[in-house]
Formats: C-alpha cells, structure tokens, sequence
C-alpha cells in the first residue's frame, strides 16, 4: 500500500476521533475541518512512525496531533478557530478544588508561564509532557509513540521537563 493509500485508509479508520477532539476546541464546522486538515499535514509528515504503531498508539498520537494543532491555533489567534477562548483548554486549566487564594494565583501564574513557553518546545517535548502529565501514559505508551525505546523515554521526559523549567522561570517569559 502506498502513502496517499495509508493514509486515506487511516483518514477514514480516526476520522470520527479527529474531528470529535477537534470539537473540543472549535465550535463551527469549518473550524473542525480547519483543524483536522492541519492534523493530516502534520500526519503525513509521521507516516514511517505511523506505519509502525499498533493501533491504540496511532489513536494516541492522532489524538495528540489533533489537541496539539488546535491549541497552537488557538494560542496564535487564528481567525480559522473562532469563538473559543483558550481557556477552555483542558491542557491548561487551573484546578480551583480546596486552593487558597495565594496557591490558586500561584497555580495561575504557572498555568500562565506555561501557556506562554508551550509553543517554543518542539513537537516531541509537548507529546511527552503532555502525554505523560495529561494522559497518565505509561514510559512504554511514549515509546511507541516516538518510535524509540523504552529507557530512552525517562531521559527525553527528563530534558523536555527541565527545558519548560527554565524557560518558565526565565525572566524573559512574561504572563
């Protein structure tokens, strides 16, 4: 099966999922399909990845690819995503449940800083703190993910983790 094919075929076997995660974030039907097309350039780019993943992890990273473009629009202002805020972002909400005022403001503060700094890290270091601290995914799920082996997730997650430290205590990244 050639490229265009796979990827017709995977169009087709996720497409319900993309758009559903699209819907998440835009609230026209255009804007969805705005979304999801951009996932399926970023897609094609991943299809020696994609080829070798078992189907739970495509879903994964499907799904991954799908938040990640909209969030990016989202965060970029787009006029393609319109009438959604950022703040309905669920990768960047604040947990308001039993916080004092002063951890609540601090906890929206970090939110904040990290809102600013996601952009700047690369693909992979989203996937792998977001993959990790959002969706609970086991060092194996991340392995697959990336196409790489186990050990080397903790070291990946390990620099990802310490480059969005610094860049969030930074004195140069402004909320």
């Amino acid at each position: 099966m050639d490229d265009q094919q796979y990827m017709e075929a995977l169009y087709h076997q996720f497409k319900r999922l993309m758009y559903a995660t699209a819907g998440k974030y835009a609230a026209g039907a255009e804007d969805r399909e705005d979304l999801v097309q951009s996932a399926l350039v970023r897609l094609v780019k991943k299809l020696p990845t994609l080829r070798f993943m078992e189907h739970g992890a495509q879903a994964s990273y499907i799904v991954f690819t799908v938040r990640s473009v909209a969030i990016d629009a989202l965060r970029k202002g787009s006029r393609q995503v319109s009438g959604v805020s950022l703040e309905g972002a669920e990768a960047l909400q604040v947990p308001d449940e039993g916080l004092t005022m002063d951890e609540y403001m601090l906890a929206r503060e970090r939110s904040e800083r990290l809102r600013v700094i996601w952009p700047r890290l690369g693909e992979e270091d989203r996937l792998l703190l977001e993959g990790k601290y959002l969706h609970d995914c086991s060092d194996r799920e991340l392995a697959q993910l990336l196409g790489c082996q186990v050990d080397s997730v903790r070291m990946k997650l390990t620099r990802a983790r310490r480059k969005a430290l610094k860049w969030m205590t930074e004195g140069e990244v402004e909320p």
